[in-house]
């Protein structure tokens, strides 16, 4: 499934070094103990509306929709995320907030 044709806004894909540097923020948002502490995630695309990002996860080919807080956090409760085992999935599920 193409993500280019698929996105709409506000949703936009992203260029290798806004992804770089998102990918980084993730990292500096994860403590040992959040469920994707580790795992090999890379973004893909993110909301012009909001600190949403959509991460690929490279390793089992998971979607996760992740609410960036841009700050370290206290514990493995943020930052927040939804899991989307497809990427249709995630698709559908922005379908229903427009």
């Amino acid at each position: 499934m193409d993500i280019y044709s698929l996105l709409k806004d506000p949703w936009v894909i992203l260029e290798e070094q806004t992804a770089l540097g998102l990918n980084n923020e993730l990292k500096l948002e994860m403590v040992q103990d959040h469920p994707l502490y580790g795992k090999p995630l890379n973004a893909v695309a993110r909301s012009e509306a909001c600190d949403d990002v959509l991460y690929e996860d490279q390793a089992c080919l998971q979607y996760y929709l992740v609410h960036l807080i841009w700050a370290k956090p206290d514990s493995g409760q943020y930052p927040a995320f939804k899991i989307f085992v497809k990427l249709e999935d995630f698709i559908q599920y922005c379908e229903g907030f427009l």
